[in-house]
């Protein structure tokens, strides 16, 4: 006699982000998706180090965040995480 059971597991939706250079240099980073909501926002220069710069505590599915040291970085690296 075996007794069954099902497990489910609500897997969250996967941030996504997409940015976009500014007229002024600068560089804007838009993280979409419904788990947006306190995500935090990690640059890094080498991918190995990583620095968080933003943290999104709306309760909005998207939100932007610019990003003025842009303009003097010759390029950095983003990502979300929650």
């Amino acid at each position: 006699y075996f007794r069954s059971a099902r497990a489910t597991e609500q897997v969250p939706e996967a941030l996504r982000l997409f940015g976009r250079r500014l007229p002024d240099g600068t560089f804007g980073v838009l993280i979409s998706g419904s788990s947006a909501s306190n995500a935090v926002l990690q640059v890094s220069t080498n991918l190995a180090h990583w620095l968080p710069i933003f943290t999104n505590l709306q309760s909005s599915a998207d939100v932007e965040f610019i990003d003025a040291k842009a303009t003097t970085a010759p390029w950095r690296l983003y990502r979300a995480i929650k």
